[in-house]
């Protein structure tokens, strides 16, 4: 049995009239039907809406819910017809405080009715004054069992509990209604105020009532002949919203209000797809999402698919899909971020372009890493746009990425040699500097014959050059053949003298050295002992020889006597060719040589016991140098005295005998 009550508290500020004492509790709104049954609390939004236009009693706006055991409950708010002091904090034992409420300023309160209470007192409590607002905003007012507690909240926000002695509401609904109350006319003007989301508390959760039946009558105890003018119907056809008031075309008394139904909400960060709508139980629906939705330059979101939830939904990958609402379902569209790789190449194919997972891994790669542009040029893959060396590499895809392959022309340099072995031949990038070096400048063949590094191909002479990669270039070490010359010096008797250098077309040599081969070539000089000495010999260094030279160095034979011819070991002071001058003592056989004097010449003198005597030479002569000395002078003198004595003694004797 349905049942509703009248907001005593009413009662309390109710200013009476003269006119007839017969008492209206004018009620309209909604009652869930049998399938909001047996639930533990309920809850609404209602639209506070001030001043309303009671004459003689006061409107008010609430939620409500007869118990299984016959109790009954309520919450929401009221506009009283006076101002004043009212009791508040009531039991049936009594009230513990009061409020001070202003005429025509809506303030909250509960209340609660005992089973089998029949006095006239209010029992529950209030609000202050203005206690809720602000006019034309919404505030939620539910109740909720704990045990056989119930509580009462605004917004959320406890504002009283009493205990009812049950923990359930039984086979009732819970209702929802505009309510103008102790009132003995139909004439005020009831204002709309709007009941959105009405829902009750069920397993754990609160729901929307799936289904509503229209109330409009009166309230417990209520006189009936008055007609109630106070209408209620669905908003929109939104479900669970409804308003009430005067000059609402009403839906009739106990006509469905709505059917709930289920709600489909779909869950979609991308393709605008989100919604939240009612729809009749046991329907069919259709979802359907994008294959996929841009969401920047690059980037874009995958649709994966559906993730259901509820009875009748739908789990998989079509991106279309049909739904039955056996309960309030949820679909969540399920994406992959993805991130575009550009990748390109000007001049071959590349690998591993296209559309990835966000912080997936692209191998991006090259199909060549080197072009031919023609003899001796060629494009040499130098890396990526984003500094990336390899031509292979791995890219997290964090980010839409542009990437390049970047190429370097090179040109070949062929640097060749029969000999040594360069350093610097081969590829090189285009404009950069090349070092090219031929080593070593010098290979020898055997013992007697080298080839020695004479140039490149271009001109340049130094082993070691630099050129600019600006076109293929092809360049030659040339080296030259050189034979091992030695030039043996003799002396005027063929003898071999230790001549330092030779005077060969322009060169100044020593006794060996290396010649390019097959040329002609003169000997002109022979610098020997600080002297320069002629010669007049060509000669071809077309293999390794020995080219001798004959000088003009002879071995000069000084000797020194006596008048008598016996040998002085005089002492000689001798000045060469080159000017440089030696002293030197003979020997005891009067003989001094000296080998190898360069043309032979010499000029000086010799001492000996204070005597001295000149002496020259040239071209081989050998000087005799008789020396007059004393000692030879007085030998010569003593000889002769001794001769001369004999030959007196001789004829005195020879006269003697004569005069015998």
């Amino acid at each position: 049995m349905f049942k509703t009550r009248s907001i005593y508290l009413m009662m309390a500020l109710v200013v009476f009239s003269t006119l007839a004492s017969s008492q209206y509790w004018f009620q309209s709104g909604a009652r869930g039907s049998s399938s909001s049954a047996y639930n533990t609390g309920a809850m609404v939004s209602i639209q506070t809406v001030f001043p309303q236009n009671a004459t003689n009693g006061s409107m008010g706006f609430w939620l409500g819910e007869d118990l299984s055991n016959g109790g009954f409950i309520q919450v929401g708010y009221f506009i009283p017809n006076s101002t004043g002091m009212i009791k508040s904090n009531c039991t049936e034992s009594g009230c513990t405080g009061s409020k001070y409420l202003q005429k025509g300023i809506p303030t909250w309160f509960w209340e609660y009715f005992p089973n089998g209470y029949t006095g006239g007192n209010f029992l529950g409590n209030i609000g202050g004054n203005d206690s809720i607002g602000p006019n034309g905003g919404f505030n939620s007012y539910s109740f909720l069992s704990n045990g056989n507690v119930w509580n009462f909240y605004m917004d959320n926000v406890s504002i009283g509990s009493v205990n009812m002695g049950t923990s359930t509401s039984g086979s009732y609904s819970p209702v929802a209604f505009g309510e103008y109350a102790d009132t003995n006319n139909n004439d005020a003007l009831m204002n709309t105020v709007r009941f959105n989301n009405f829902k009750f508390y069920q397993s754990g959760s609160f729901e929307l009532l799936p289904k509503a039946y229209a109330y409009v009558g009166y309230g417990k105890g209520s006189q009936t002949s008055l007609p109630n003018p106070y209408g209620v119907k669905e908003i929109d056809n939104a479900v669970a919203s409804f308003m009430v008031g005067s000059g609402v075309a009403s839906a009739q008394n106990n006509s469905q209000l709505w059917t709930l139904g289920y709600m489909l909400n779909i869950v979609s960060p991308y393709g605008a797809i989100n919604s939240s709508n009612q729809y009749f139980a046991d329907s069919s629906e259709n979802i359907t999402a994008p294959a996929n939705v841009s969401i920047g330059d690059g980037a874009r979101a995958l649709f994966l698919g559906w993730d259901g939830t509820g009875q009748g939904s739908y789990t998989g990958n079509a991106p279309s899909a049909e739904i039955d609402m056996y309960s309030n379902i949820t679909e969540t569209a399920v994406w992959q971020r993805q991130y575009y790789l550009n990748a390109s190449s000007n001049y071959t194919a590349v690998s591993g372009g296209g559309w990835y997972d966000a912080n997936a891994t692209a191998i991006v790669a090259t199909n060549t890493s080197n072009i031919s542009m023609g003899r001796g040029s060629r494009m040499v893959f130098g890396g990526w746009s984003n500094g990336m060396h390899s031509g292979t590499e791995s890219i997290l895809m964090d980010r839409p990425l542009n990437l390049s392959a970047d190429w370097i022309m090179q040109y070949l340099v062929n640097a060749t040699s029969s000999h040594g072995t360069i350093s610097g031949s081969g590829w090189h990038d285009s404009g950069s500097v090349v070092n090219l070096t031929v080593s070593p400048s010098i290979v020898y063949v055997g013992n007697r014959t080298r080839y020695v590094f004479g140039s490149w191909s271009n001109g340049n002479r130094n082993a070691s050059m630099h050129l600019e990669a600006s076109s293929p270039i092809s360049i030659m070490a040339v080296y030259n053949k050189e034979n091992l010359i030695h030039f043996a010096a003799e002396n005027d008797y063929g003898e071999p003298i230790n001549a330092s250098l030779f005077g060969v077309s322009n060169l100044t040599l020593p006794e060996n050295a290396y010649l390019p081969s097959g040329k002609n070539y003169s000997l002109t000089y022979v610098y020997f002992k600080n002297v320069t000495l002629p010669s007049h010999i060509t000669f071809n260094a077309s293999a390794p020889s020995t080219v001798v030279v004959k000088l003009p160095v002879y071995n000069i034979n000084i000797s020194v006597k006596d008048l008598l011819g016996y040998p002085l070991a005089a002492t000689a002071n001798i000045t060469f060719y080159n000017g440089t001058s030696i002293s030197a003592k003979l020997n005891s056989s009067g003989k001094l040589t000296l080998h190898n004097v360069p043309y032979g010449y010499l000029s000086g003198d010799v001492k000996y016991g204070g005597v001295s005597q000149s002496l020259a030479a040239q071209h081989g002569t050998n000087p005799v140098v008789t020396l007059v000395d004393p000692y030879s002078i007085a030998a010569i003198i003593a000889l002769m005295v001794i001769l001369v004595s004999f030959s007196w003694f001789v004829v005195r004797r020879t006269r003697k005998k004569s005069k015998k």
